[in-house]
């Protein structure tokens, strides 16, 4: 049984980094796909949890900078004259939090980070 549930996590290891590729080449042209790709790595990041009971999502030490981050934004939502676009830019960058840690999470060591950059740079200069 730990035998199986072995190499069960090292398939989703490498479905996550799949699933991270797609997220990554996808950004800057196809919403749906990239999409696919971020919650492809949120939903094998939860699996991966079941499995071994892990915590994936560890402090980062963005924890306090991002909050001073939503909070100055919030003021600024607060004190502007145009609520709805305030607003709007307020959850456009509120939403792209999770997305720093589900990234973070679901890189295991600094060589497979270096890897993962490389292919999102050279992704992003050739579909732009």
């Amino acid at each position: 049984m730990i035998r199986n549930n072995e190499r069960l996590v090292k398939i989703i290891n490498k479905l996550i980094i799949v699933f991270l590729i797609i997220f990554l080449l996808s950004i800057s042209n196809s919403i749906f796909v990239n999409q696919l790709g971020y919650y492809g790595v949120l939903i094998l990041l939860l699996a991966k949890y079941w499995l071994t009971k892990e915590n994936p999502f560890s402090k980062s030490g963005l924890e306090l900078p991002l909050i001073w981050y939503m909070l100055s934004e919030l003021i600024s939502l607060i004190l502007s004259p145009y609520k709805e676009e305030a607003l709007q830019g307020l959850m456009k960058r509120y939403f792209l939090i999770p997305m720093i840690y589900t990234t973070a999470a679901s890189i295991n060591n600094f060589s497979e980070a270096k890897r993962v950059f490389k292919i999102y740079i050279g992704g992003t200069l050739i579909t732009r």
